[in-house]
């Protein structure tokens, strides 16, 4: 284990400890016994995020390595067993979920801030126009095939089990499908530690992949505003599109008052702590006004990277500790998940992974169109990314039901399914456009099946 990743792997654990100990220490302040059982709850849960962290730098690194994957299933197997429906932890319940709600809300919009350290206006100018053309139509076509088949299966398909679910549900959860299957990732940095890769075609698909995400984040942010929770008791009774502005101009004027607590000179570990409480105070006030974090945290790192002197050494701490953040995710998503009827499941599995391909595939070859882009870079983006985990979680805090429920778990599967496959695939793009050269950094043995 190298110097960093100890030091990641403490810093987790007390940001957990801070986190998790005082709240279950203070809903177990009803009795002794029950101090105690919620005291080991929290204790369980941040050893089983320390164990996932330091297993994710030694076996899991090489094994993704060595077979050429990317998997979280294991987190979310671990996830799951600690959960309530395992029962591997018998004192945690769903109730201790608003309890870790500020751990929840931390990885979450570490995110959304991340995304939005990535869009500088220099360097959004300079992109070229067929990279916009292409990450829109790509999109649209997925999430739009998608939400509206999404919709028609959950109300009209006739499908067991799926009675209930009345026509706003299923409008909610056929967004949320629309927008995980526009989310698109390309695993560029695992092929970048195995072989030389040479060109601009992998270039340009980092900059449909941070394109895209922002694009996805705000259409992901507009649930929570047209179909705000507390709609029917609201204060303030704001229109949908009253919402969203609310939504990036927190997020926005947030960035302006943090501008002046981040200083160009500090230390990593500084600016770590510092981000942290950033983010933790602004996805509060996102859960508190029942909007996405996600969003607001978005227009807090759009601001923050283009006003303030040490946008560029945010976005290098936020880089460097994304990892730690996404298996925290990966854990408490599998922890949160909720069986689906199993046969509604698996049907609204099969078309989402076979529409999602069919339709990108031909956004892809429509954006292509009169340009000198290949029209199979479809190949590229199989993955869903971190994105999709983050408003997964983000989705389940807030809705519930069957429809959330299916729209849950068909995120969590398709996530793990694709993550399986797009490594090889995107070789296989770059191998045909030269510009992997040379000889795997490590040997690579021959697959046994059809990964």
């Amino acid at each position: 284990m190298t110097r960093r990743t100890l030091i990641n792997t403490v810093t987790l654990s007390m940001l957990g400890a801070g986190f998790v100990m005082p709240s279950h220490a203070a809903a177990g302040s009803g009795g002794e016994s029950g101090t105690e059982a919620e005291l080991l709850t929290a204790l369980l849960l941040i050893a089983c995020i320390v164990v996932g962290y330091v297993l994710a730098h030694s076996v899991v690194e090489r094994f993704q390595k060595r077979f050429l994957v990317v998997t979280g299933i294991e987190y979310l197997l671990l996830g799951w067993a600690i959960g309530p429906h395992c029962g591997l932890i018998p004192s945690f319940d769903r109730e201790n979920f608003t309890a870790l709600l500020p751990i929840l809300a931390l990885a979450s919009g570490w995110f959304g801030l991340l995304r939005g350290t990535e869009g500088r206006l220099k360097y959004l100018v300079q992109v070229h126009t067929e990279t916009w053309r292409i990450s829109i139509v790509r999109q649209l076509s997925a999430g739009i095939a998608i939400a509206f088949g999404g919709y028609w299966v959950l109300t009209d398909a006739g499908i067991p089990g799926l009675e209930s679910i009345t026509n706003t549900e299923a409008m909610i959860a056929a967004w949320l499908l629309g927008c995980t299957a526009a989310a698109g990732a390309a695993p560029i940095s695992l092929l970048k530690s195995l072989y030389q890769i040479e060109g601009t075609l992998h270039e340009r698909l980092g900059d449909l992949n941070r394109i895209g995400d922002v694009c996805v984040i705000i259409a992901f942010g507009a649930i929570f505003c047209f179909f705000h929770p507390g709609a029917n008791d609201d204060v303030l009774a704001l229109s949908g599109t009253e919402w969203l502005v609310v939504s990036l101009g927190l997020g926005g004027g947030l960035g302006l008052l943090f501008t002046f607590f981040l200083g160009e000179s500090e230390s990593d570990n500084v600016r770590f702590l510092a981000l942290v409480g950033i983010i933790s105070f602004a996805s509060g006030a996102a859960f508190f006004l029942q909007i996405s974090p996600l969003v607001v945290s978005l227009g807090l790192g759009l601001v923050l990277v283009n006003t303030a002197s040490s946008g560029p050494s945010v976005h290098k701490t936020l880089i460097q500790t994304q990892r730690p953040m996404y298996l925290v995710l990966l854990i408490f998503a599998g922890a949160m998940w909720t069986p689906p009827p199993l046969l509604a499941f698996v049907s609204v599995l099969i078309g989402f992974v076979i529409v999602r391909l069919i339709a990108q595939a031909i956004g892809a070859r429509l954006s292509a169109l009169g340009t000198s882009v290949r029209g199979d870079l479809v190949r590229g983006f199989a993955s869903h990314g971190e994105i999709a985990i983050a408003m997964a979680i983000s989705f389940k805090l807030v809705y519930a039901g069957v429809a959330a429920d299916i729209a849950y778990s068909v995120t969590l599967a398709s996530v793990v399914l694709h993550d399986l496959l797009a490594p090889r695939l995107l070789r296989g793009l770059l191998v045909d456009q030269d510009e992997i050269s040379g000889e795997p950094n490590q040997p690579e043995p021959q697959p046994t099946g059809n990964l």
